[in-house]
């Protein structure tokens, strides 16, 4: 393990301070956060992600939704948009289309989940990932919907993946990586792994282990001990997202700070 390369932090002992003293102090200058995610089953996480990433500060934000909830939603989420769906209630295959032109007027966007377990959903999503470049933030049930597309997670740069330890454990053995993920390995060992797995993978990997949020950027680590447990992942993506949008150049540190602030406000 690297030691030199991992870095410990706390909530009253932030690694990089000086992101929290710089945030942006105009909402045009705060970027533009757009949300995807929701079926007709579920759109919990969509408007969890939406009103977290209000909270984080972003400047601006939409909402990408399944035409299937347009009747459902419309009056009290005035800021949703639709995009065709499938019969089922999930996006179809023609919805890439307009979330490519909406993901155009972002600076990211965060797939927050609820998708369900759709193959043409899955399909549409591997589209949206071949053909925006991107920041891309991914949490919640979509993360075990792309797990057959492992491969183009992998070579896409600008992708982040926020996931729980048991979707972690469930990525690794689909990149079919040298060794597996399990909850007898020590915090020493899954520090090692993490930061040789992101050495070889352009792929942004933050999850939990131990009490801690776990960060691993280009065989960087940074840990923070978490003061309330459980950890809601998408409200953390949420954070997450909008810290990467405000410092593009500085997505370790602003990952990190994320999860300070994550912590400070989550109550």
């Amino acid at each position: 393990m690297d030691d030199k390369n991992w870095q410990r932090q706390t909530t009253d002992k932030p690694l990089f301070p000086e992101l929290l003293w710089s945030r942006p102090q105009y909402t045009k200058q705060a970027g533009k956060l757009l949300i995807v995610g929701g079926s007709q089953q579920n759109f919990s996480a969509v408007a969890e992600a939406y009103n977290q990433s209000a909270k984080a500060g972003i400047g601006s934000a939409r909402v990408m939704l399944p035409r299937s909830l347009q009747k459902i939603v419309s009056n009290f989420f005035p800021e949703a948009i639709f995009a065709p769906a499938t019969p089922s209630g999930s996006f179809s295959s023609s919805s890439v289309g307009e979330i490519l032109s909406e993901a155009d007027w972002a600076d990211a966007v965060l797939l927050a989940g609820n998708l369900g377990n759709n193959s043409e959903t899955a399909i549409a999503i591997e589209a949206l990932m071949n053909k925006f470049d991107g920041p891309l933030i991914i949490c919640g049930d979509t993360i075990d919907l792309l797990l057959p597309s492992t491969k183009i997670l992998l070579a896409r740069n600008n992708t982040t993946l926020i996931m729980q330890f048991s979707q972690l454990q469930h990525f690794f053995t689909a990149a079919k990586y040298k060794t597996a993920i399990t909850s007898s390995l020590d915090f020493l060992q899954i520090i090692s792994i993490l930061q040789d797995f992101t050495n070889q993978n352009g792929v942004t990997l933050v999850s939990e282990f131990a009490g801690n949020i776990v960060i691993s950027l280009k065989g960087r680590v940074s840990t923070t001990k978490a003061p309330k447990l459980p950890i809601n992942i998408v409200s953390l993506a949420a954070y997450s997202a909008v810290w990467l949008l405000q410092n593009v150049n500085k997505p370790f540190e602003a990952l990190s700070t994320a999860t300070i602030e994550y912590f400070e406000i989550k109550d």
